[in-house]
Protein backbone atom coordinates (compact mmCIF):
# COMPACT_ATOMS: atom_id res chain seq x y z
CA UNK A 1 0.00 0.00 0.00
CA UNK A 2 2.82 2.13 0.42
CA UNK A 3 3.19 3.34 -3.12
CA UNK A 4 -0.33 3.57 -3.57
CA UNK A 5 0.15 7.14 -1.14
CA UNK A 6 3.01 8.51 -2.25
CA UNK A 7 2.18 8.21 -5.95
CA UNK A 8 4.30 11.66 -7.70
CA UNK A 9 0.78 12.46 -8.83
CA UNK A 10 -1.16 12.74 -5.56
CA UNK A 11 -2.31 15.75 -4.84
CA UNK A 12 -3.93 15.10 -1.19
CA UNK A 13 -0.34 14.18 0.35
CA UNK A 14 1.37 17.06 -1.31
CA UNK A 15 2.84 19.31 1.17
CA UNK A 16 2.65 22.29 -1.32
CA UNK A 17 -1.30 21.66 -2.42
CA UNK A 18 -2.01 21.29 1.50
CA UNK A 19 -0.01 24.51 1.91
CA UNK A 20 -2.21 26.37 -0.89
CA UNK A 21 -5.70 24.09 0.41
CA UNK A 22 -5.38 24.96 3.89
CA UNK A 23 -3.41 28.05 4.90
CA UNK A 24 -3.76 30.34 1.45
CA UNK A 25 -7.50 29.79 0.50
CA UNK A 26 -8.72 33.33 0.27
CA UNK A 27 -5.30 33.45 -2.60
CA UNK A 28 -6.68 29.73 -3.95
CA UNK A 29 -9.90 31.39 -4.03
CA UNK A 30 -8.73 34.29 -6.28
CA UNK A 31 -6.61 32.07 -8.64
CA UNK A 32 -8.91 29.57 -8.99
CA UNK A 33 -11.81 31.92 -10.00
CA UNK A 34 -9.26 33.75 -12.91
CA UNK A 35 -8.79 30.51 -14.09
CA UNK A 36 -4.66 30.48 -13.82
CA UNK A 37 -2.91 26.93 -14.44
CA UNK A 38 -1.62 26.38 -11.07
CA UNK A 39 1.99 24.11 -10.87
CA UNK A 40 2.31 22.04 -8.17
CA UNK A 41 5.84 20.08 -7.91
CA UNK A 42 6.05 16.43 -7.39
CA UNK A 43 6.15 15.53 -3.69
CA UNK A 44 10.21 14.40 -3.69
CA UNK A 45 11.13 17.69 -4.65
CA UNK A 46 9.73 19.02 -1.86
CA UNK A 47 11.27 18.02 1.00
CA UNK A 48 12.43 20.18 4.13
CA UNK A 49 10.95 23.55 1.74
CA UNK A 50 9.19 26.07 3.57
CA UNK A 51 6.35 27.66 1.50
CA UNK A 52 5.01 31.58 1.62
CA UNK A 53 2.91 33.40 -0.31
CA UNK A 54 4.97 34.05 -2.84
CA UNK A 55 5.75 31.03 -4.02
CA UNK A 56 2.48 30.25 -4.78
CA UNK A 57 2.49 33.04 -7.35
CA UNK A 58 5.94 31.80 -8.41
CA UNK A 59 4.03 28.50 -9.57
CA UNK A 60 1.22 30.62 -10.89
CA UNK A 61 0.78 30.70 -15.04
CA UNK A 62 -1.30 33.00 -17.05
CA UNK A 63 -2.11 32.57 -20.88
CA UNK A 64 0.66 34.72 -23.00
CA UNK A 65 -1.93 36.81 -25.50
CA UNK A 66 1.35 36.63 -28.17
CA UNK A 67 1.78 32.62 -28.42
CA UNK A 68 -0.46 29.44 -28.37
CA UNK A 69 1.60 26.97 -25.70
CA UNK A 70 3.40 30.09 -24.43
CA UNK A 71 2.39 31.30 -20.23
CA UNK A 72 3.97 33.46 -17.92
CA UNK A 73 4.75 33.48 -14.55
CA UNK A 74 1.85 35.45 -12.81
CA UNK A 75 4.99 36.93 -10.31
CA UNK A 76 7.12 37.76 -12.88
CA UNK A 77 5.60 38.50 -16.88
CA UNK A 78 9.13 38.40 -17.57
CA UNK A 79 9.31 34.57 -17.51
CA UNK A 80 7.78 32.68 -19.59
CA UNK A 81 7.32 28.81 -19.79
CA UNK A 82 6.43 26.99 -23.06
CA UNK A 83 3.84 23.80 -22.74
CA UNK A 84 4.30 20.69 -25.50
CA UNK A 85 3.49 17.55 -24.76
CA UNK A 86 3.93 16.55 -21.12
CA UNK A 87 6.67 18.62 -21.07
CA UNK A 88 7.55 22.82 -19.82
CA UNK A 89 10.33 24.15 -21.32
CA UNK A 90 11.41 27.16 -19.19
CA UNK A 91 12.19 29.40 -22.49
CA UNK A 92 12.55 32.95 -21.23
CA UNK A 93 13.94 34.87 -18.28
CA UNK A 94 15.73 32.28 -16.61
CA UNK A 95 19.15 31.81 -15.38
CA UNK A 96 19.29 28.66 -18.14
CA UNK A 97 17.31 26.86 -20.09
CA UNK A 98 15.54 23.74 -18.61
CA UNK A 99 12.67 21.17 -19.36
CA UNK A 100 10.66 20.18 -17.00
CA UNK A 101 8.70 16.94 -16.95
CA UNK A 102 5.05 17.29 -16.66
CA UNK A 103 3.84 13.96 -14.46
CA UNK A 104 0.32 14.74 -14.85
CA UNK A 105 -2.82 17.05 -15.36
CA UNK A 106 -5.67 17.77 -13.60
CA UNK A 107 -8.88 19.47 -14.51
CA UNK A 108 -10.30 20.80 -11.23
CA UNK A 109 -13.74 23.45 -11.32
CA UNK A 110 -13.51 26.69 -9.25
CA UNK A 111 -16.87 27.91 -7.21
CA UNK A 112 -18.60 29.10 -10.86
CA UNK A 113 -18.11 25.68 -12.24
CA UNK A 114 -15.70 27.08 -14.43
CA UNK A 115 -12.28 24.53 -14.91
CA UNK A 116 -8.62 25.61 -14.36
CA UNK A 117 -6.13 23.51 -14.73
CA UNK A 118 -3.40 22.04 -12.11
CA UNK A 119 -0.10 20.79 -13.04
CA UNK A 120 2.20 18.60 -11.17
CA UNK A 121 5.70 19.02 -12.01
CA UNK A 122 9.06 16.98 -11.17
CA UNK A 123 11.28 19.86 -9.71
CA UNK A 124 10.09 23.73 -8.38
CA UNK A 125 11.03 26.78 -10.37
CA UNK A 126 13.13 28.19 -7.38
CA UNK A 127 15.88 25.51 -8.62
CA UNK A 128 16.52 27.71 -11.89
CA UNK A 129 16.07 30.99 -10.74
CA UNK A 130 18.83 33.91 -10.85
CA UNK A 131 18.11 34.30 -6.99
CA UNK A 132 16.21 32.17 -4.25
CA UNK A 133 15.81 34.12 -1.77
CA UNK A 134 13.10 33.60 0.90
CA UNK A 135 12.64 30.27 0.77
CA UNK A 136 13.70 28.35 3.77
CA UNK A 137 14.28 25.13 4.89
CA UNK A 138 11.30 23.47 7.22
CA UNK A 139 9.90 19.97 7.58
CA UNK A 140 6.57 19.53 7.32
CA UNK A 141 4.24 21.10 10.62
CA UNK A 142 2.32 18.87 12.71
CA UNK A 143 -0.95 19.75 11.92
CA UNK A 144 -0.13 19.27 8.06
CA UNK A 145 1.45 15.51 9.09
CA UNK A 146 -1.65 14.82 10.76
CA UNK A 147 -4.04 15.54 7.56
CA UNK A 148 -1.90 13.39 5.37
CA UNK A 149 -2.27 10.28 8.02
CA UNK A 150 -5.92 10.66 8.04
CA UNK A 151 -5.90 11.08 4.22
CA UNK A 152 -4.05 7.94 3.90
CA UNK A 153 -5.92 5.99 6.54
CA UNK A 154 -9.52 6.90 4.85
CA UNK A 155 -7.88 5.99 1.61
CA UNK A 156 -6.98 2.49 2.69
CA UNK A 157 -10.61 2.39 4.23
CA UNK A 158 -11.75 2.62 0.80
CA UNK A 159 -9.78 0.37 -1.10
CA UNK A 160 -10.64 -2.46 1.32
CA UNK A 161 -14.26 -2.30 0.12
CA UNK A 162 -13.53 -2.44 -3.62
CA UNK A 163 -15.58 -4.45 -5.34
CA UNK A 164 -14.00 -7.66 -6.78
CA UNK A 165 -16.52 -7.82 -10.09
CA UNK A 166 -18.61 -5.22 -11.60
CA UNK A 167 -21.90 -6.83 -10.36
CA UNK A 168 -24.22 -4.59 -8.87
CA UNK A 169 -25.16 -5.97 -5.78
CA UNK A 170 -21.16 -6.02 -5.06
CA UNK A 171 -21.11 -1.88 -6.51
CA UNK A 172 -24.01 -1.76 -3.96
CA UNK A 173 -22.70 -2.93 -1.06
CA UNK A 174 -19.19 -1.34 -1.73
CA UNK A 175 -20.93 2.38 -1.67
CA UNK A 176 -22.93 1.03 1.20
CA UNK A 177 -19.81 0.49 3.10
CA UNK A 178 -18.68 3.30 2.47
CA UNK A 179 -21.14 5.25 4.10
CA UNK A 180 -21.21 3.20 7.02
CA UNK A 181 -17.70 4.06 7.70
CA UNK A 182 -18.27 8.05 6.99
CA UNK A 183 -16.15 8.35 4.64
CA UNK A 184 -18.64 9.52 2.07
CA UNK A 185 -18.39 13.26 1.66
CA UNK A 186 -20.69 15.91 0.51
CA UNK A 187 -19.69 15.66 -2.87
CA UNK A 188 -20.63 11.88 -2.92
CA UNK A 189 -24.26 12.93 -1.45
CA UNK A 190 -24.74 15.37 -3.92
CA UNK A 191 -23.71 12.59 -6.70
CA UNK A 192 -26.55 10.64 -5.53
CA UNK A 193 -28.83 13.84 -4.95
CA UNK A 194 -28.35 14.60 -8.75
CA UNK A 195 -29.15 11.01 -9.68
CA UNK A 196 -32.46 10.65 -7.85
CA UNK A 197 -33.26 14.28 -9.97
CA UNK A 198 -32.29 12.55 -13.18
CA UNK A 199 -34.70 9.39 -12.47
CA UNK A 200 -37.72 11.74 -11.85
CA UNK A 201 -36.60 14.36 -14.60
CA UNK A 202 -36.64 11.60 -17.59
CA UNK A 203 -38.81 9.23 -18.32
CA UNK A 204 -38.58 5.96 -20.59
CA UNK A 205 -40.89 5.50 -23.16
CA UNK A 206 -40.46 2.32 -25.36
CA UNK A 207 -39.43 2.39 -29.01
CA UNK A 208 -37.53 5.98 -27.80
CA UNK A 209 -35.01 4.28 -25.81
CA UNK A 210 -32.47 6.17 -27.45
CA UNK A 211 -33.50 9.43 -26.41
CA UNK A 212 -32.81 8.58 -23.05
CA UNK A 213 -29.49 6.73 -23.77
CA UNK A 214 -27.83 10.34 -24.96
CA UNK A 215 -29.33 11.74 -22.14
CA UNK A 216 -27.83 9.58 -19.66
CA UNK A 217 -24.66 9.39 -21.21
CA UNK A 218 -24.61 12.89 -20.83
CA UNK A 219 -25.05 12.57 -17.24
CA UNK A 220 -22.62 10.26 -16.31
CA UNK A 221 -19.80 12.58 -17.97
CA UNK A 222 -20.91 15.37 -15.96
CA UNK A 223 -21.71 13.81 -12.45
CA UNK A 224 -18.90 10.77 -12.43
CA UNK A 225 -15.83 13.37 -12.88
CA UNK A 226 -17.26 16.17 -11.03
CA UNK A 227 -17.58 13.83 -8.25
CA UNK A 228 -14.06 12.14 -8.68
CA UNK A 229 -12.31 15.54 -8.97
CA UNK A 230 -14.54 17.43 -5.93
CA UNK A 231 -14.07 14.77 -3.55
CA UNK A 232 -11.34 15.07 -1.49
CA UNK A 233 -10.46 11.08 -1.01
CA UNK A 234 -11.58 10.00 -4.37
CA UNK A 235 -9.75 12.47 -5.89
CA UNK A 236 -6.03 10.84 -4.68
CA UNK A 237 -6.47 8.07 -7.03
CA UNK A 238 -4.64 8.26 -10.11
CA UNK A 239 -6.06 8.05 -13.29
CA UNK A 240 -3.70 5.56 -14.55
CA UNK A 241 -4.45 3.09 -11.61
CA UNK A 242 -6.57 0.23 -11.60
CA UNK A 243 -7.99 1.32 -8.48
CA UNK A 244 -9.27 4.68 -10.47
CA UNK A 245 -10.67 2.56 -13.33
CA UNK A 246 -12.72 0.30 -10.88
CA UNK A 247 -14.24 3.09 -8.97
CA UNK A 248 -15.30 4.68 -12.14
CA UNK A 249 -16.77 1.60 -13.59
CA UNK A 250 -18.58 0.91 -10.38
CA UNK A 251 -20.22 4.13 -10.61
CA UNK A 252 -21.42 3.45 -14.25
CA UNK A 253 -22.71 -0.14 -12.60
CA UNK A 254 -24.47 1.74 -10.01
CA UNK A 255 -26.26 4.75 -12.10
CA UNK A 256 -27.64 2.25 -14.07
CA UNK A 257 -29.07 -0.46 -11.20
CA UNK A 258 -30.30 2.58 -9.38
CA UNK A 259 -32.41 3.91 -12.50
CA UNK A 260 -33.74 0.36 -12.83
CA UNK A 261 -34.61 0.73 -16.59
CA UNK A 262 -34.46 -3.32 -16.54
CA UNK A 263 -37.84 -3.61 -15.17
CA UNK A 264 -39.43 -1.12 -17.43
CA UNK A 265 -37.79 -2.44 -20.83
CA UNK A 266 -39.52 -5.83 -19.81
CA UNK A 267 -43.05 -4.66 -18.93
CA UNK A 268 -42.66 -2.63 -22.47
CA UNK A 269 -41.66 -5.75 -24.70
CA UNK A 270 -44.01 -8.47 -23.29
CA UNK A 271 -45.60 -8.94 -26.29
CA UNK A 272 -42.23 -9.58 -28.28
CA UNK A 273 -40.40 -11.22 -25.09
CA UNK A 274 -44.14 -13.93 -25.48
CA UNK A 275 -43.77 -14.51 -28.98
CA UNK A 276 -39.96 -15.39 -28.56
CA UNK A 277 -40.90 -18.16 -25.97
CA UNK A 278 -43.47 -19.26 -28.65
CA UNK A 279 -40.65 -19.90 -31.44
CA UNK A 280 -38.68 -21.31 -29.10
CA UNK A 281 -40.94 -23.89 -27.64
CA UNK A 282 -41.44 -25.04 -31.44
CA UNK A 283 -37.99 -24.88 -31.49
CA UNK A 284 -37.13 -27.12 -28.85
CA UNK A 285 -36.79 -30.31 -30.66
CA UNK A 286 -34.38 -28.81 -33.39
CA UNK A 287 -30.57 -30.47 -34.33
CA UNK A 288 -27.90 -29.22 -35.02
CA UNK A 289 -27.95 -30.70 -38.54
CA UNK A 290 -31.35 -28.59 -39.00
CA UNK A 291 -29.49 -25.53 -38.20
CA UNK A 292 -26.02 -26.61 -40.33
CA UNK A 293 -23.50 -26.88 -37.59
CA UNK A 294 -20.34 -28.64 -38.79
CA UNK A 295 -20.64 -32.22 -38.10
CA UNK A 296 -16.83 -31.80 -36.02
CA UNK A 297 -18.42 -28.89 -33.74
CA UNK A 298 -21.38 -30.88 -32.55
CA UNK A 299 -20.35 -31.02 -28.82
CA UNK A 300 -21.44 -31.38 -25.75
CA UNK A 301 -22.61 -27.52 -24.72
CA UNK A 302 -24.61 -28.11 -21.60
CA UNK A 303 -21.59 -26.16 -19.18
CA UNK A 304 -22.08 -23.08 -21.68
CA UNK A 305 -26.28 -23.26 -21.61
CA UNK A 306 -26.27 -23.51 -17.53
CA UNK A 307 -23.70 -20.63 -17.99
CA UNK A 308 -26.07 -18.39 -20.33
CA UNK A 309 -29.47 -19.50 -18.34
CA UNK A 310 -28.00 -17.02 -14.98
CA UNK A 311 -28.06 -13.78 -17.97
CA UNK A 312 -31.86 -13.46 -16.01
CA UNK A 313 -30.32 -13.07 -12.76
CA UNK A 314 -28.62 -9.61 -13.47
CA UNK A 315 -30.18 -6.29 -13.64
CA UNK A 316 -27.78 -4.42 -15.46
CA UNK A 317 -26.49 -4.31 -18.98
CA UNK A 318 -22.94 -4.92 -18.44
CA UNK A 319 -23.64 -7.65 -16.11
CA UNK A 320 -25.46 -9.56 -19.06
CA UNK A 321 -23.04 -8.64 -21.18
CA UNK A 322 -20.29 -10.37 -18.96
CA UNK A 323 -22.92 -13.57 -18.62
CA UNK A 324 -22.45 -13.84 -22.50
CA UNK A 325 -18.47 -13.06 -22.63
CA UNK A 326 -17.91 -15.88 -20.37
CA UNK A 327 -20.41 -18.14 -22.65
CA UNK A 328 -18.31 -17.53 -25.55
CA UNK A 329 -15.39 -18.39 -23.54
CA UNK A 330 -16.38 -21.36 -22.34
CA UNK A 331 -17.61 -22.57 -25.80
CA UNK A 332 -14.07 -21.42 -27.33
CA UNK A 333 -12.63 -23.93 -24.57
CA UNK A 334 -14.92 -26.92 -25.18
CA UNK A 335 -13.80 -26.62 -28.77
CA UNK A 336 -9.97 -25.99 -27.90
CA UNK A 337 -10.11 -29.11 -25.71
CA UNK A 338 -11.78 -31.31 -27.58
CA UNK A 339 -9.45 -30.52 -30.74
CA UNK A 340 -6.47 -29.36 -28.98
CA UNK A 341 -6.35 -25.99 -30.34
CA UNK A 342 -6.48 -27.43 -33.75
CA UNK A 343 -10.12 -26.69 -34.81
CA UNK A 344 -10.11 -22.56 -34.54
CA UNK A 345 -14.23 -20.99 -34.50
CA UNK A 346 -15.15 -18.68 -37.12
CA UNK A 347 -18.13 -16.08 -36.89
CA UNK A 348 -20.16 -18.46 -39.44
CA UNK A 349 -19.62 -21.08 -37.44
CA UNK A 350 -20.09 -19.57 -33.82
CA UNK A 351 -23.66 -18.02 -35.34
CA UNK A 352 -25.33 -21.45 -35.73
CA UNK A 353 -23.79 -22.65 -32.58
CA UNK A 354 -24.48 -20.03 -30.17
CA UNK A 355 -28.07 -19.99 -31.96
CA UNK A 356 -28.76 -23.36 -30.74
CA UNK A 357 -27.55 -23.04 -27.20
CA UNK A 358 -29.63 -19.74 -26.99
CA UNK A 359 -32.82 -22.45 -27.98
CA UNK A 360 -31.93 -25.02 -25.42
CA UNK A 361 -30.95 -22.41 -22.78
CA UNK A 362 -34.65 -20.91 -23.33
CA UNK A 363 -33.90 -17.48 -22.01
CA UNK A 364 -36.94 -15.06 -20.80
CA UNK A 365 -37.29 -11.98 -22.05
CA UNK A 366 -34.73 -12.77 -24.87
CA UNK A 367 -36.53 -9.84 -26.43
CA UNK A 368 -36.19 -7.12 -23.74
CA UNK A 369 -32.32 -8.30 -23.69
CA UNK A 370 -31.31 -7.50 -26.70
CA UNK A 371 -33.08 -4.40 -26.86
CA UNK A 372 -31.79 -3.62 -23.09
CA UNK A 373 -28.19 -4.03 -24.19
CA UNK A 374 -28.29 -1.67 -27.19
CA UNK A 375 -29.75 1.28 -25.05
CA UNK A 376 -28.23 0.97 -21.99
CA UNK A 377 -24.66 -1.03 -21.75
CA UNK A 378 -22.79 2.53 -21.69
CA UNK A 379 -20.81 2.48 -24.36
CA UNK A 380 -17.47 4.04 -22.69
CA UNK A 381 -17.34 1.00 -21.08
CA UNK A 382 -18.06 -1.35 -23.83
CA UNK A 383 -14.93 -2.73 -25.70
CA UNK A 384 -15.18 -3.81 -29.57
CA UNK A 385 -15.10 -7.46 -27.97
CA UNK A 386 -18.28 -6.44 -26.09
CA UNK A 387 -19.90 -4.87 -29.14
CA UNK A 388 -19.46 -8.00 -31.39
CA UNK A 389 -21.45 -9.67 -28.82
CA UNK A 390 -24.20 -7.51 -28.32
CA UNK A 391 -24.29 -7.33 -32.07
CA UNK A 392 -24.19 -11.35 -31.95
CA UNK A 393 -27.17 -11.47 -29.94
CA UNK A 394 -29.11 -8.92 -32.15
CA UNK A 395 -28.41 -11.06 -35.48
CA UNK A 396 -29.58 -14.32 -33.67
CA UNK A 397 -33.11 -13.00 -32.47
CA UNK A 398 -33.45 -11.72 -35.96
CA UNK A 399 -32.91 -15.55 -37.37
CA UNK A 400 -35.37 -16.97 -34.27
CA UNK A 401 -37.89 -14.73 -35.33
CA UNK A 402 -37.30 -15.43 -39.53
CA UNK A 403 -37.50 -19.14 -38.46
CA UNK A 404 -40.57 -18.92 -37.19
CA UNK A 405 -42.20 -17.40 -39.96
CA UNK A 406 -40.22 -20.55 -41.94
CA UNK A 407 -41.89 -22.96 -39.54
CA UNK A 408 -45.35 -21.45 -39.93
CA UNK A 409 -44.61 -22.19 -43.74
CA UNK A 410 -43.34 -25.41 -43.33
CA UNK A 411 -46.69 -26.11 -41.03
CA UNK A 412 -49.40 -24.55 -43.17
CA UNK A 413 -47.86 -26.74 -46.21
CA UNK A 414 -47.94 -29.90 -44.43
CA UNK A 415 -51.76 -29.72 -43.27
CA UNK A 416 -53.27 -27.74 -45.97
CA UNK A 417 -51.50 -27.44 -49.52
CA UNK A 418 -49.36 -31.27 -49.66
CA UNK A 419 -51.07 -34.94 -49.59
CA UNK A 420 -48.29 -37.47 -49.91
CA UNK A 421 -49.93 -40.86 -50.48
CA UNK A 422 -47.97 -44.00 -48.74
CA UNK A 423 -48.10 -46.20 -51.58
CA UNK A 424 -44.80 -47.11 -53.70
CA UNK A 425 -45.99 -45.43 -56.76
CA UNK A 426 -45.85 -42.07 -55.16
CA UNK A 427 -42.64 -43.41 -53.19
CA UNK A 428 -40.74 -42.83 -56.20
CA UNK A 429 -41.38 -39.22 -56.86
CA UNK A 430 -38.14 -37.00 -55.88
CA UNK A 431 -38.81 -33.73 -55.61
CA UNK A 432 -41.85 -31.35 -55.49
CA UNK A 433 -42.12 -27.64 -55.79
CA UNK A 434 -44.48 -25.76 -54.44
CA UNK A 435 -45.00 -21.99 -54.68
CA UNK A 436 -49.09 -21.64 -54.14
CA UNK A 437 -50.29 -20.34 -51.27
CA UNK A 438 -47.13 -19.87 -49.91
CA UNK A 439 -45.18 -16.85 -49.04
CA UNK A 440 -44.18 -14.67 -52.30
CA UNK A 441 -40.83 -14.20 -51.20
CA UNK A 442 -40.03 -18.00 -50.27
CA UNK A 443 -39.87 -20.80 -52.77
CA UNK A 444 -40.27 -24.61 -50.99
CA UNK A 445 -38.94 -27.72 -52.36
CA UNK A 446 -39.29 -31.52 -51.20
CA UNK A 447 -36.53 -33.83 -51.72
CA UNK A 448 -38.60 -37.38 -50.27
CA UNK A 449 -35.84 -39.21 -51.26
CA UNK A 450 -33.71 -37.61 -48.42
CA UNK A 451 -36.05 -36.80 -46.44
CA UNK A 452 -36.24 -33.26 -46.32
CA UNK A 453 -37.49 -29.49 -46.93
CA UNK A 454 -35.57 -27.13 -48.99
CA UNK A 455 -36.76 -23.33 -48.38
CA UNK A 456 -34.72 -20.91 -50.64
CA UNK A 457 -35.31 -17.09 -49.98
CA UNK A 458 -35.64 -15.15 -53.58
CA UNK A 459 -34.14 -11.82 -52.24
CA UNK A 460 -31.35 -12.56 -49.91
CA UNK A 461 -30.59 -15.87 -52.40
CA UNK A 462 -30.28 -17.90 -48.17
CA UNK A 463 -31.04 -21.66 -48.87
CA UNK A 464 -32.50 -23.39 -45.30
CA UNK A 465 -33.39 -26.71 -44.69
CA UNK A 466 -35.64 -28.49 -42.59
CA UNK A 467 -35.94 -32.22 -41.92
CA UNK A 468 -39.26 -33.85 -42.25
CA UNK A 469 -40.28 -35.67 -39.26
CA UNK A 470 -43.32 -37.30 -40.02
CA UNK A 471 -45.25 -37.12 -43.08
CA UNK A 472 -49.35 -37.07 -41.94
Amino acid sequence: METLFNEPSCLETNPFFIYLTREQKQLYGKLSKSQYTICIPSCNSLRGMKFNKEMILLHTLQKSPYYKGEYALLQNDEQSVIIENQFLNLSRGWQKSKVLKIISTQVFFNDDFNPYDILIIEKPFIWFLNEKKGFRKQVLGKKEQEFVRSVQKRKQEITKFFPKNLIYSQVENFWRKIGKKKIRSQAVKQFFSSLKKFKNSYYLVKRYESHLEKKLTVFYDEQVKLLIRQDLILRTFSPKSHYYEKLVNSLKILILGKLEYWGKIKDFYQYEDQFCAQQIQLLKKITPDILEIPEKLVLDYSQVIENLQLISNYHTAFEKILIIDKSIILLNEIIENNFLNSVSITTDDLIPIFSYIIIKSKIPNLFSTSVYLNHFHLCNMITSKYSFEITLLNSIVNNLLYSQKLLNIYHNFKHNHCELLNNKEKSNVKKINLNKNVDNDINLEIDVKKNNIFLQEKKLHQKHSLQIVEII
